[in-house]
């Protein structure tokens, strides 16, 4: 009546199976949100082109987002990067 058959070993396999596989994923996980919650931002770091962002203000006149460093003149004569 209570005997254990192939069927319920499987079963038990594949439960035990399971569990192990989803442990092994939560940790994964777990060492994953570490590495990114330690990672220090690192302010103005290249690309990997080379390329350094800049930042960039709107202008008054024209509305046109230009590098704060070295902006050039929109042509108007209200710009304030003339």
């Amino acid at each position: 009546m209570f005997g254990i058959t192939f069927s319920k070993l499987l079963i038990i396999a594949a439960i035990i199976l399971g569990l192990w596989f989803l442990y092994r994923y939560l940790q994964r996980v777990e060492k994953l949100s570490k590495m990114v919650l330690d990672r220090k931002p690192q302010a103005r770091t290249p690309d990997r082109d080379g390329v350094v962002a800049e930042e960039m203000v709107k202008c008054r006149v024209c509305d046109a987002y230009v590098a704060a460093r070295g902006a050039s003149s929109c042509g108007r004569k209200e710009c304030p990067f003339g």
